[in-house]
């Protein structure tokens, strides 16, 4: 521990057939993460990224990609058709349903599923804090990057997504291990 960061995937420069590539992949997937960075005051998109357990994850950079013609709607493409087949996970999806809204036309009934690290630590613990930082100081494998907000936005939203995924399988074994959640 921790464990090194993996390669990323920019999804503004890849290939079409790398992105198809990662997105059918995380069609098969057990789950996918979204996390969304976006400007506090005006909720406007600035980057969003994906990440399934033992891929790397790829982001968008969404001011960037406006001016690479199809690219954008590449994307919006794909990441609609996976969050249909693919359960998604967020760390509080209060925060980035209405980002996902106003910039990529998604709604609820969009999702398969979507669940919510969060409020599964909230169910699981009740009386401990569910913030990101208590749950990835306790489930995490990566190095912490908070702290990068504002100088390395592509590597604090990688380990944003990385601790996520980390935090979904915590909580799914924490689940398997609660007699109550067999009923």
């Amino acid at each position: 521990w921790p464990k090194p960061f993996p390669s990323r995937i920019d999804a503004n420069t890849c290939s079409y057939e790398q992105l198809a590539d990662w997105f059918t992949e995380a069609g098969r997937a057990p789950f996918m993460v979204i996390d969304t960075e976006y400007d506090q005051d005006t909720r406007d998109l600035v980057l969003i990224g994906l990440g399934v357990p033992g891929k790397p994850v790829i982001q968008y950079h969404w001011f960037t990609g406006a001016t690479q013609g199809g690219r954008r709607t590449d994307f919006l493409y794909w990441l609609r058709e996976t969050v249909r087949v693919t359960p998604s996970v967020f760390q509080n999806v209060l925060a980035d349903m209405p980002v996902l809204r106003k910039h990529c036309n998604l709604e609820w009934s969009d999702f398969k599923r979507v669940d919510d690290t969060m409020q599964a630590h909230a169910v699981l613990w009740c009386e401990l804090p569910h913030s990101f930082e208590f749950q990835a100081s306790i489930d995490g494998q990566y190095p912490k990057v908070k702290h990068l907000a504002g100088s390395d936005p592509d590597l604090y939203n990688e380990g944003d997504v990385l601790d996520t995924i980390s935090l979904w399988e915590a909580r799914l074994a924490e689940f398997s291990r609660d007699p109550a959640s067999r009923r």
